[in-house]
């Protein structure tokens, strides 16, 4: 079977981070099992897609690498992008799709990423709901961004995302849960350490919950707190240091020199990637208990939070700092349930 990945990731980040983990949900099942794969990215339009002219060009690519490459299927990777017209040009040549989601969903009329009975979600200036690029690409306010989905296949991350999905009405039957995990080869474990700093690497946008994460250093200030993440931000604080975009050999050398991998979301976040990423180099993670986070982190390598308990946070984080012996048996506990159950 030929299939065609089409992705979001921008090609500094299929090549390292979070993007390659994205993709290797993907490619690692589909080469195993002996299919041919190939991929076309919207790097080089990713923060651009304002206007005809950038779409049509975008398209066209599509389009091109369809007639070139003639796949028996299409696989659309995260979807902010692209849009709808992707969908439409397969259904012309006649060719069936999955769009594989493995870490957020946005499924709304409203563009919330989850509006369900907690109604806890939330918008990037962290009101009540968050909106996806897709506003740039002439997709009009009132319309159901996944609405073309309904009748279609879709791959998520964890059972907490479908749950959301057969709340607004998709089928069962076309909903497929597939478990994320990490490249086993790819990380090598560095178990306890007294460094004596928290960390936390993120997107730094109002969904994850960083005003928390500064409120949390500033109540412990005795441990020594560091935040780094995209976009670049003016950030000057007493509480914290502020590195910023860092390299993948930055992120690195810091994950494996953290005590404590510190995480304090206010959206319910699907899997968390970089947790997984911290499991997987031995190191023990606390965050809220929301999402898909129990899924993955519940019992294993983890202590979870009640959301939005920062007192609770606190106290289990000063409880792991003082005892080496425990982060290293969290850490090699959560290092066994890093890692993908797939091929």
């Amino acid at each position: 079977m030929k299939i065609l990945l089409v992705t979001d990731e921008r090609g500094n980040e299929i090549i390292t981070g979070g993007g390659l983990n994205h993709l290797l949900y993907v490619l690692r099942p589909a080469t195993a099992l002996g299919h041919s794969v190939e991929f076309i990215t919207a790097d080089e339009y990713r923060g651009r897609m304002t206007s005809p002219e950038r779409k049509k060009e975008l398209m066209e690519k599509l389009e091109n690498k369809i007639k070139e490459f003639q796949p028996d299927i299409i696989n659309m990777f995260n979807n902010c992008i692209w849009g709808f017209e992707p969908y439409e040009i397969a259904d012309r040549y006649g060719i069936p799709t999955v769009l594989t989601v493995p870490d957020y969903m946005l499924i709304c009329k409203a563009r919330m990423i989850y509006k369900i009975k907690e109604k806890e979600s939330c918008k990037r200036d962290g009101t009540e709901c968050f909106k996806c690029p897709n506003y740039r690409t002439g997709i009009k306010e009132d319309e159901d961004i996944f609405g073309i989905m309904k009748d279609r296949r879709i791959i998520v991350g964890s059972d907490f995302m479908k749950m959301v999905l057969l709340e607004k009405g998709y089928k069962d039957e076309n909903v497929n849960m597939i478990e994320y995990g990490l490249n086993p080869d790819a990380y090598k474990p560095s178990y306890g350490g007294n460094s004596g700093f928290m960390l936390n690497i993120s997107r730094m946008s109002p969904e994850k919950g960083l005003e928390m994460y500064v409120d949390l250093a500033s109540k412990n200030q005795n441990l020594k707190w560091i935040l780094a993440g995209y976009p670049p931000m003016d950030i000057n604080s007493p509480f914290f240091d502020y590195l910023g975009p860092i390299s993948e050999s930055d992120k690195m050398y810091y994950m494996k020199n953290m005590e404590i991998f510190v995480s304090t979301p206010r959206w319910h976040e699907p899997i968390g990637g970089t947790y997984l990423e911290s499991k997987a180099l031995g190191k023990p993670i606390v965050t809220f208990r929301r999402g898909g986070i129990p899924q993955y982190h519940e019992g294993n390598g983890s202590i979870l939070i009640d959301y939005p308990n920062l007192d609770a946070m606190g106290e289990a984080i000063q409880m792991l700092h003082k005892d080496e012996e425990l982060r290293i048996k969290l850490g090699k506990e959560g290092r066994k349930h890093s890692y993908s159950p797939n091929p």
